[in-house]
């Protein structure tokens, strides 16, 4: 297929969820802007639907997802799991052979809905390229693996079986299976992030595999600093706010067990009231045990109201102890919102330090502490910072341009195959 044969691009897209997650947000958005922009057709298959788009299946009906999912974890315990799932993989197929794409756009395979066998299959029926929104193929099992290094040759002796998605043994097994589809298969690797991309090139694995950086996309129609934002929601402009937000803020990976410290320091070192506002799923409240922070939990919001929460920030801070490329970082600096975190995976390249926020020694929760202040205090930094933000995110993460680039690297592997 050209560029010049008057087709419309056909492609189907696999994920976990549709619009749960980080992955499934930047993989719908993907989709979306490919249909904007460039008039494709998009299939896209997923484990679990939370939309009501009527192109996203699910691959397995709800009468079978409690037992495909009771079934997998039996297949966790003994360590195959990706050998066989019963419901979903054929179901996978059906769709993909009665849809004729021309390309076929993996995310996130893990959650125990298709096998390895499926996805040999399907780089028989179209071109793969496959999107890595963590470290999941590079490893045996792991999605985040911190500092261990055994990916980098063989995971044979993990040592950490729990490490979600959790796997018990037969590791260096999995990650030959991983190897042997890659090297049947030939996908183009896209990472979001340059520390993905090294990393994916360091790999035993993907080494045999090209690998591209795309960044994950974001609409500044959508995603844009509101000024009557602080005003409705009661703020002066003297207030001081910073903002943190996860999916949930139990997750270990997003350093929420770091949280009531960090707030305990800000609360002793502050001078003056501190407004901290959580977006996202919270477990504990801390209602009662400061006398200098103001906070305000919003839970879980609507996509189309997450742009107001951030026009009430001064600051957005992250806990996270790895990352790709965070949504929510992107997010934030599209409304102008300067970023605080740990100098970790990929945060690096959105929280430019002296650019676009500051950067924390992994993981010095006084430094971090000692840092939101000071950034609070300095209007003129935050200023300079918010306007960098802005055209760092134009440059790197405006939905047209990074349609684009999948675009034109979906065709060269259409071609080159």
């Amino acid at each position: 297929m050209g560029k010049s044969d008057g087709r419309k691009l056909r492609v189907v897209f696999i994920n976990t969820a549709d619009v749960a997650g980080g992955a499934a947000i930047a993989a719908t958005r993907i989709a979306d802007a490919l249909v904007k922009y460039h008039g494709a057709e998009v299939l896209f298959l997923c484990d679990e639907k939370f939309s009501t788009r009527k192109n996203v299946v699910r691959t397995r009906p709800k009468p079978l997802w409690f037992l495909e999912k009771s079934f997998n974890r039996i297949m966790c315990l003994l360590g195959a799991q990706y050998l066989w799932i019963p419901f979903s993989s054929a179901k996978i197929i059906e769709c993909v052979k009665a849809f004729k794409p021309d390309l076929i756009h993996f995310h996130n395979l893990h959650g125990g809905y298709i096998d390895f066998k499926t996805m040999r299959k399907l780089a028989g029926l179209a071109p793969i390229v496959w999107t890595l929104h963590d470290e999941w193929l590079l490893t045996a099992h792991c999605a985040c693996f911190g500092t261990c290094r055994k990916w980098r040759d063989v995971c044979d002796i993990c040592p950490d079986h729990s490490a979600y998605p959790c796997l018990t043994r037969f590791f260096s097994y999995h990650q030959r299976k991983k190897r042997e589809f890659l090297e049947a298969a030939k996908p183009l690797l896209v990472t979001p992030s340059r520390w993905l991309k090294d990393l994916a090139e360091q790999s035993s694995n993907a080494k045999m595999c090209d690998v591209v950086e795309i960044s994950n996309p974001i609409s500044f129609e959508k995603y844009k600093f509101i000024p009557s934002a602080r005003a409705e929601f009661g703020f002066g402009e003297c207030d001081r706010v910073v903002l943190f937000s996860a999916a949930k803020f139990s997750d270990l990976i997003k350093g929420g067990d770091m949280l009531p410290e960090l707030l305990k320091l800000l609360d002793e070192r502050t001078e003056g009231e501190l407004h901290i506002i959580f977006v996202g799923r919270m477990n504990e409240r801390f209602d009662d045990r400061f006398q200098r922070l103001r906070l305000h939990f919003a839970g879980s919001v609507p996509v189309e109201k997450v742009p107001f929460f951030y026009s009430l920030a001064d600051l957005f801070v992250m806990l996270s102890r790895e990352d790709n490329q965070p949504l929510t970082a992107i997010e934030a600096l599209s409304c102008g919102v300067p970023v605080c975190a740990f100098a970790v995976g990929g945060i690096p390249e959105l929280a430019v330090p002296g650019e676009t926020g500051s950067l924390i020694e992994p993981f010095d929760i006084g430094a971090m502490a000692d840092e939101i202040l000071k950034l609070l205090n300095d209007e003129k930094r935050l200023k300079k910072y918010s306007e960098n933000a802005l055209e760092l995110v134009r440059n790197r993460c405006d939905e047209r341009v990074v349609s684009e680039k999948y675009y034109q690297a979906y065709l060269r592997k259409i071609n080159s195959k």
